[in-house]
């Protein structure tokens, strides 16, 4: 790190119809880069239609960075928005998830300590949350600080030469961009460094079960859209053998054998060992049971998200 020399941030928030949180938002962004004192914000609005561009440029002018883009894809707005950083340090932030004021003070500290280049955390809900948040954080939020091997793009402070060397986001990719970056970051012997305390919290968590399965389904198409290296995952594994079980107990409710209650038994009996075994392995791995059931639950309509995912990605690849 730089001595006698404060640390320089640039954060970058893609948006796109977020006039509802925007500017709880940039409050929060704002505080904590008057807190440290050596930051930017640079506010990139993809395509909204909800009047958050027109809000941005009549209100936040003379406090931030506010450029218009138009892509395909959230990799590709941020690799704009990276594009015109100035600093140090690239810090992604979503533009639906709120930073405390001291995130960058906390930020400089652990980068300091560990020389890492690439910081992250997960998300947490706010509060009061709604149980389909509560049970997912859960079942995902580590406790423990430590080398991990991927990130979050939607909260991720990154090495700006680094981050420009390896070419930044893949902007092919509808989603799943930033383990892609991550796993091409690592393969050039880069670490990545997990923190619990650097946190920031996500206001537009899924509320419904739909929801929830929309948002699971647009992050399985990005799995199979990533680079050789990291196609075969263990997420996009156990996603195929959902979709094997899925077909399975389709077809055996074909077979002429017992009756169709007890074939629709058998089938769906089919589909649960996946999920179960997802479910324990995370409370394994974050030392805390809460909630089996729902998050046994989440766990089901998540890989019936991503095995419809492996369906829709294919058939789209048979059409070109």
């Amino acid at each position: 790190m730089e001595t006698g020399k404060k640390t320089s941030f640039s954060l970058i928030l893609p948006v796109r119809n977020c006039r509802d949180v925007i500017e709880e938002v940039l409050r929060a962004a704002l505080t904590a880069t008057r807190r440290w004192g050596n930051a930017e914000i640079i506010v990139v609005d993809h395509e909204s239609t909800d009047g958050t561009s027109e809000f941005l440029l009549q209100q936040w002018l003379d406090s931030v960075r506010v450029y218009s883009f138009r892509g395909k894809t959230v990799a590709a707005v941020r690799n704009f928005g990276a594009s015109l950083a100035t600093s140090k340090f690239l810090c992604f932030i979503d533009g639906d998830c709120l930073v405390d004021e001291d995130f960058l003070v906390r930020a400089n500290e652990i980068l300091t300590k560990n020389r890492v280049a690439a910081l992250t955390c997960a998300y947490v809900p706010p509060k009061p949350a709604h149980w389909i948040e509560q049970a997912w954080h859960v079942l995902h939020f580590r406790n423990q600080a430590g080398t991990a091997n991927s990130f979050y793009g939607g909260n991720l402070i990154i090495r700006t030469d680094i981050f420009r060397a390896l070419g930044g986001f893949n902007p092919g990719l509808v989603s799943g961009e930033d383990t892609e970056l991550a796993a091409r970051l690592i393969a050039k012997g880069q670490k990545i460094f997990f923190d619990p305390e650097l946190c920031v919290v996500h206001l537009r968590n899924p509320k419904s079960v739909r929801q929830f399965f929309r948002r699971q389904l647009w992050h399985g198409l990005g799995m199979l859209g990533r680079s050789k290296g990291a196609r075969f995952s263990r997420t996009l594994t156990l996603s195929l053998g959902q979709l094997t079980m899925l077909v399975a107990a389709f077809l055996l409710l074909f077979i002429p054998v017992g009756s169709m209650t007890q074939r629709l038994m058998f089938a769906f009996l089919l589909t649960l060992p996946i999920p179960a075994a997802a479910v324990t392995y995370r409370f394994w791995s974050v030392r805390r049971v809460r909630w089996p059931f729902r998050c046994f639950f989440l766990y089901y309509v998540y890989f019936l998200a991503r095995a419809l995912a492996i369906i829709k990605y294919f058939l789209r690849t048979n059409k070109r």
